[in-house]
């Protein structure tokens, strides 16, 4: 289940787990509808050959050694 970050017209916001056809709950402190707010995705790159390990600068790497043979 997505975790939402849910905010009030009043100004009172919070996260909540939320199912994707469950409706958004009502405010704690004024009893208004919430609605659901864009938040930044969080995902992490797990296992060999990411960040770690330089994934992605191999092409760096040669573009630099090209430059300095020239």
């Amino acid at each position: 289940m997505p975790l939402y970050d849910l905010v009030c017209s009043c100004g009172h916001t919070k996260e909540q787990v939320l199912k994707l056809d469950e409706k958004e709950p009502v405010c704690d402190k004024c009893g208004q509808q919430m609605k659901k707010a864009m938040s930044a995705p969080a995902f992490i790159l797990a296992g060999k050959h990411w960040a770690r390990d330089g994934y992605g600068l191999h092409d760096k790497k040669k573009e630099k050694n090209n430059v300095n043979e020239k």
